[in-house]
């Protein structure tokens, strides 16, 4: 099946003047041609299924498949991708016909934008820019999304420019998920974060980055009910927006 037509067998909506590939907000290098081919060597994924996709927050999540159980979950992480990377092979992430998708993805930008010394305001609109793409793009083929909170990793605490733009992009998502009813924000950080907004330093690896098993059954955790509800959701697409659309979670 060509991406064309797994696109259009979903939920029988036009993509409203995007059409696949799909282009992201700025043009940048994309360092990781080599991820299609890796994807489809990995083998066929069911159509209807829960698909985590985005940086190696998704990656790395080695138990991905046993926590999903027994959703059919597909892990399409691909570690240090940007959104802009995302955003280019999201042709191939409709061709599956998910049911539900996981997305994580912007702190790598953050990074990114840092290091080159990119504006924040300048930086922060691509960011979204990017997401708005995808979900304009998810919602015109009948996909439910949830979109998992930027991280207030250790890492990026080591700048407070760094951190200032995760808080502005996570404000940013909230809204765009207001605006998008098959969309579902959900915020994690108060789950890895101590009673003083500390990050819990046992949850992380020794890069200040990436979690630990311990600090993925507590993403699991935050993500669990809103998964399932739009797992029920994804055959009747909403009308009107819900109030439930942002989740702070809790354990």
């Amino acid at each position: 099946m060509s991406t064309s037509d797994a696109t259009s067998s979903m939920g029988g909506s036009s993509l409203e003047g995007l059409e696949p590939p799909f282009r992201p907000a700025v043009e940048r290098p994309n360092k990781f041609q080599h991820i299609p081919a890796e994807w489809e060597a990995s083998g066929t994924v069911e159509p209807g299924s829960l698909i985590l996709y985005g940086s190696s927050i998704m990656r790395r999540w080695k138990e991905a498949e046993a926590d999903w159980d027994p959703l059919p979950t597909y892990n399409r992480g691909f570690g240090g991708s940007r959104t802009w990377e995302a955003v280019e092979y999201l042709n191939i992430i409709l061709s599956y016909r998910p049911r539900v998708i996981v997305f994580y993805c912007g702190t790598n930008d953050v990074t990114f934008h840092e290091e080159r010394g990119t504006p924040q305001e300048e930086a922060l609109n691509e960011i979204i820019d990017n997401i708005t793409i995808i979900l304009r793009t998810t919602e015109a083929t009948g996909i439910q999304m949830i979109l998992g909170s930027l991280i207030r990793s250790p890492q990026k605490r080591e700048k407070s420019w760094m951190l200032d733009l995760v808080d502005k992009a996570n404000k940013k998502l909230i809204e765009l998920c207001e605006e998008h009813p098959h969309a579902e924000f959900v915020d994690i950080n108060p789950l890895v974060e101590d009673e003083h907004g500390n990050p819990i330093a046992s949850l992380y690896e020794p890069d200040g980055l990436h979690y630990r098993r311990s600090g993925y059954v507590r993403v699991a955790a935050a993500l669990k009910e809103p998964v399932y509800r739009r797992w029920e959701k994804q055959t009747r697409r909403p009308t009107k927006r819900h109030s439930r659309q942002r989740v702070v979670a809790k354990l």
